[in-house]
């Protein structure tokens, strides 16, 4: 089910976040409250919150807190008055959960016992859900296949197969390269009772569709390239008004080496997205180490710190590709043509900037083209980035060495 790509981070990162701001605010001053265990025995009452390891963490018991499990072969079967958070390989959910249920897994199944009060969170290969099973609220879903029995009181926002996933990646991706907000593509739903899905194909009569409500396609994007040039405007503006002399050496070094500003942007950008999911699997590693050794406050305490860190950076590189390395190439652009004319107030660094950019988001918004010039903006302004950094790191030395 297509969906407009600003819409992919709720459904990929939603259960990350919420954990961050529940760990991140709980954990360091709870931590010893928690019962680290791997499993809740039939006739178990636990008063509390709960922390789940192991190759098969279950819950026959019942559970007044929320849980969070990290293992292999998930079970809940008895009763959790709380939220639930699961990173697994395959959860099978016979009980109750009264909160939300966020989970990462292969394999998620719910069977007709199974019951969810709140809302689901899930980014899974496979979701089943049986006749009989319930989801309380909403049902939101990134999945390479389901089948969908249950009953969803909500709204079910899904997508779902290989291709489906890809066009939203392609859509995220693309948009971040051009800085460019596409046309939103219709918002589309699907009613709640007993719907099958099998991987990724609805039945027609169970999708409806928002009416489109803008006057005309034409003003639509008007509004779009607005928006875009509004961000650019305050993003741009703000990192040249607060590294004014830095701004325009990116500027300056990207006249004076293109080619060489975008080789290196090339591999900052690989590396943009190719580090955090290493970084990310390292966090987790040392986190499930530090946990084996019966480690809990030392290990929550390095992934939220790494995690926080992890977030940060991988925000601020966001931002680079989809603004601050666009602005860059925007200023020079600006800057080259207003040298052309005489009595122009160049003292004024917004100016070649506001110039720039007014070429750069139209052009960005047409088809195919638009992705190639963003492209090489997005190359351009992040090797000259580097390229700076580079020259400031090899300077810094010299300077060491001659005091």
């Amino acid at each position: 089910m297509h969906r407009k790509s600003s819409k992919i981070l709720p459904f990929i990162i939603t259960i990350l976040v919420i954990a961050v701001g529940y760990f991140g605010f709980t954990v360091p001053v709870q931590a010893e409250k928690y019962l680290y265990t791997n499993a809740i025995l039939s006739g178990q009452v636990i008063d509390g919150d709960v922390f789940l390891t192991g190759e098969n963490p279950s819950i026959q018991g019942i559970v007044n807190g929320d849980v969070f499990v990290i293992g292999t072969d998930v079970s809940i079967l008895g009763d959790v008055n709380g939220s639930v958070f699961v990173l697994a390989e395959k959860l099978d959910l016979s009980g109750m959960v009264r909160g939300n249920l966020y989970v990462a897994a292969v394999e998620v199944n719910q069977p007709a016992e199974g019951r969810i009060d709140r809302s689901l969170y899930a980014f899974t290969l496979s979701l089943i859900t049986e006749r009989g099973s319930t989801i309380g609220r909403d049902l939101n879903l990134v999945a390479l296949s389901a089948r969908l029995r249950g009953q969803t009181s909500g709204k079910t926002s899904a997508i779902i197969g290989p291709w489906e996933i890809f066009k939203v990646f392609r859509d995220y991706f693309s948009q971040n390269i051009t800085g460019f907000t596409p046309r939103p593509a219709s918002l589309a739903w699907i009613d709640n009772e007993h719907i099958p899905l099998s991987a990724g194909v609805l039945l027609p009569a169970s999708i409806r569709q928002e009416e489109n409500e803008d006057p005309s396609a034409l003003v639509e994007w008007l509004l779009n390239i607005a928006k875009s040039l509004l961000y650019f405007i305050v993003i741009g503006g703000l990192i040249l008004w607060l590294f004014p002399r830095q701004f325009k050496g990116w500027a300056d070094k990207v006249k004076q080496e293109p080619l060489t500003s975008a080789g290196y942007g090339i591999i900052v950008l690989i590396n943009g997205y190719l580090i955090p999911v290493l970084g990310f699997f390292l966090i987790l590693a040392l986190l499930l180490g530090l946990l084996y050794l019966s480690l809990p406050s030392l290990a929550w305490t390095f992934f939220w710190i790494g995690s926080g860190i992890l977030i940060t950076l991988f925000a601020v590189f966001q931002a680079a590709i989809t603004f601050i390395s666009k602005a860059i190439v925007a200023y020079l652009i600006g800057s080259l043509i207003l040298s052309k004319f005489k009595n122009i107030p160049l003292q004024y660094a917004i100016l070649p900037l506001l110039l720039g950019l007014l070429i750069y988001v139209p052009l960005s918004s047409i088809p195919y083209l638009g992705f190639l010039v963003g492209l090489v903006a997005t190359l351009l302004g992040l090797g000259a980035i580097w390229l700076t950094r580079k020259t400031f790191l090899q300077n810094k030395e010299v300077s060491a060495v001659e005091n």
